[in-house]
Parts: C-alpha cells; structure tokens; sequence
C-alpha cells in the first residue's frame, strides 16, 4: 500500500457516513467506497491522508484539494515503481523546487515520467538537507525507506500521461479478480515483476486448469492484490490454494440482481460473516430481508418514524428535544436489525439477524 486515507463525501461533510481504505484500490473497491458514502452522480469525496507508507516526502507537497480518483491513480502508479524508479521520482520532485502543494495531475505526470532520469551511484551520505541541488539538470536524492537514493538528472521531455487516463468508477466484467506473483524463493528464473489474474467466475475447464497450475508453474507464488464485489469475504483470503475454491460464489454473486449487490453486502456485515461457504449459504437467503441503504445512522431511523406516527410539523417540533441517536438504537433493536455501513437491514420476520450457520428465515426481501 501506499497511502492510508480517510474519506467522506463533501455535500455532508458532518455525516457519520465514512470510511477509512488503503490505496490503491481496484474498481470493485472504488464502487463499495460509493455504496458507502451513499455517493451520487455530480457528488464528490473530501480525503484526508492519515499515513504514507510510501514516499513520505509527498506529505508536504499533495494538493489536498484534489479529486480522490486521481489520488488511486497516483497510488497506483508509485506501488508499480521499482527502487531505481523510486528514485527518479524522488529526483523529479525536488527538481519542481515546489514552494507549496502540486497538483495531482502534474504529480501523476512525473510517476510517469520515470524513464526520462538517469539514475547514478547513491546520494552521498550526510547530504543536507535530504534533498539538495547539485546543478540546473540534476539533483542528489537521499536514501529513503522506499529507494537507495542517487543523482538524478532528466535528460527528456515529461510524460503527459494524466490527459490520457479514464477514471471513470466502472463495474468491471469480473467478479473477483486475484492477481498474483512470483516470490523470489521460486528460483532464479522468475519474473517478479510478473503479475498474473485469475477472474472468476470462471468455467469448469478453465478450473481444472487452475488445479493444474497450482502445482506446476504457479507454485511460488503468491496473493498479490484481489479486487471484488464482496470484499468483505476476500479480504480475508490469504493464499493462492483457496481461489478457486471462489468460484461457485462468484457465479452465484454474478447473477445476482445489480440492485441487490448492496443489501447482500450488508447481509454479510450484519451476519459477521467472512468465509465463502456461509457467504454462498446467506445469498440464497437474501430475498428473505428488507434494507434501507438511506439510513446513515440511528438518529435517521429516528426522524423517519416520527414522522411516520406524527404530523410532520410536530416532528419538527419534537426533534430538538429528543435523543435521537437512543431512540434510533432502541427501534433498530425492536425490530432485530443490524445498521451497516450500507444501511439498516432487517429480517422480514423481525427476528435478529443470526450467523450463516443459523439462518434460515422466509419470506421475501423488501427495499426502503
């Protein structure tokens, strides 16, 4: 990972609805980041940085007002940089001689813009301060966690790669995609910088052939990153045996109704659960509940039913002299419901939402 940011939508910048991610994400990711925020069309995210487990020396030069979208992008490209590139980048940075924030897609052109550095021998040790100037065309760069350090000149143009990126949020054709890597204790010969995806669903043939690669010429490898639809199951997937073992979940989840891919992703959070075999077991059950993504927090269950049981003048008279957030718990309570990231979600029987081995309501699933 690169950077650890906490986020929040702008419109409502005081809501409890928010969440905390490490970039980069995948497109799965991005979109349950916008399920939930409750984010509409035209509505933006305010970020806010709260670790840099890269490039430290970005802290003082982010552009803080810039769009989220292009923060994953920049994440994304400075995770696929090697140490030598690492440093480059390092030596673009001080040649900017920023006096303040740069924006993100200047900052995007330069992770691109790499191959237009020489990189030479390691930034002298007790350079000060860390980043110093040594002529017009180059700069001495100082170790760092993330590169040996070195001097850096340019000897080419900027690559203008910001104008050309599409970071449009879009659902990808897969379900989960596990991409994974070669560790270097495979031998020699191997490629580490090889990434290799496995999308699911996927045919039986093309399973039996995973069978096969798994111990052949994919062992010594490793799970690199997984992006999903559900990734409160395959967060918690940690080795390259169990993907295919996915794969009947993921054709259960791609046939489900678009619509639903929320309430199921809160289904699992209320139910705690994390394996896929209690995954594929509350699925089938999801028709079974009624969700109500609008629901943020108990003080807006509570707002809701006085309005329902009062005039809505009243209402609005009441609301100043009750505790909502209280009241909110107790109606939630009442009904056996669970308030999720995602929204309120409720067995249709009003009894409380139970792990997957102990579900088995009826019924039919409702949205509010």
């Amino acid at each position: 990972m690169v950077f650890t940011a906490e986020l929040k939508k702008a419109r409502a910048a005081d809501s409890p609805a928010s969440t905390t991610v490490d970039l980069p994400i995948g497109p799965y990711r991005m979109l349950d980041i916008l399920d939930k925020l409750r984010l509409h069309e035209q509505e933006t995210i305010i970020w806010e940085i709260t670790d840099y487990h890269l490039f430290e020396e970005l802290e003082p030069l982010l552009d803080k007002t810039g769009a989220f979208f292009e923060l994953n992008a920049l994440a994304w490209r400075l995770m696929e940089l090697d140490e030598a590139q690492s440093t480059a980048f390092a030596g673009l940075l001080a040649m900017e001689d920023a006096k303040g924030p740069i924006p993100l897609p200047r900052l995007i052109d330069l992770a691109y813009s790499t191959q237009s550095c020489h990189v030479l021998g390691d930034a002298p040790s007790g350079s000060q301060p860390d980043r110093t100037r040594a002529s017009e065309k180059g700069v001495f760069v100082k170790q760092s966690r993330d590169h040996p350090g070195g001097y850096v000149s340019r000897h080419g143009d900027l690559t203008e790669a910001y104008k050309n990126l599409d970071l449009t949020p879009r659902k990808p054709e897969y379900v989960i995609r596990a991409s994974i890597k070669y560790d270097p204790v495979a031998g020699p010969d191997v490629d580490l910088s090889q990434v290799i995806c496995i999308d699911l669903p996927a045919s039986e043939e093309q399973v039996r052939y995973m069978d096969v690669q798994m111990t052949g010429d994919w062992l010594g490898t490793y799970l690199y990153s997984i992006d999903s639809v559900i990734p409160q199951i395959t967060d918690h997937i940690l080795c390259v045996d169990s993907i295919p073992d996915l794969n009947p979940l993921a054709h259960k989840v791609a046939a489900l109704d678009p619509a639903m891919v929320p309430a199921y992703k809160a289904l699992l959070e209320a139910a705690g659960c994390r394996d896929y075999a209690g995954a594929e077991r509350l699925i089938d059950t999801l028709d079974q509940y009624s969700f109500y993504p609008h629901f943020v927090s108990p003080a807006d269950v509570a707002k809701e039913e006085l309005l329902i049981i009062t005039a809505e003048d009243n209402a609005q008279t009441l609301l100043p002299y009750l505790n909502l957030h209280e009241y909110g718990e107790a109606l939630i309570q009442k009904s056996g419901g669970v308030l999720t990231s995602y929204g309120l979600i409720e067995r249709i029987d009003g009894h409380p939402i139970q792990s997957p081995r102990q579900e088995q309501p009826e019924g039919g699933m409702n949205f509010g």
